[in-house]
């Protein structure tokens, strides 16, 4: 599975980091929108929808978005099977609602949760280490 992350936002790299590291068998290929290799290797992709939702190709090549790529990743490395619950109907459009907020907001999110490792700054951008 491939997923396009934001390499910029502290909340996304942990969650990079914990999947990195639950990922015993290499089955996941983690890819920051910010690179030059998702430049090159995925035009198809546009940054500005990236930076939107994330994105990821399935193991068939299939396209995912947002949510539905939080729960096949997780699936994939044999975590978090519970995240499934989020897709059932009636819940899924909740959950989809509440995503689209989060990820409209990662930044200033970033900067409550975790405030050693991100600054916003007055772009709504995060001044971080990584």
């Amino acid at each position: 599975m491939i997923v396009f992350y934001d390499g910029n936002c502290p909340l996304c790299m942990k969650e990079m980091d914990a999947l990195k590291s639950a990922d015993k068998a290499n089955k996941l290929d983690l890819v920051n929108i910010h690179s030059l290799r998702f430049e090159q290797d995925f035009p198809e992709i546009s940054k500005q929808a990236a930076m939107t939702k994330l994105h990821a190709y399935d193991n068939q090549g299939q396209l995912l978005l947002g949510l539905d790529v939080t729960v096949g990743v997780w699936r994939t490395v044999g975590k978090h099977r519970w995240l499934g619950l989020l897709r059932l109907p009636g819940v899924k459009f909740i959950a989809d609602k509440f995503y689209l907020f989060f990820a409209a907001h990662r930044m200033k999110i970033s900067s409550l949760l975790m405030p050693n490792q991100c600054s916003v700054n007055q772009k709504g951008k995060c001044d971080g280490d990584r």
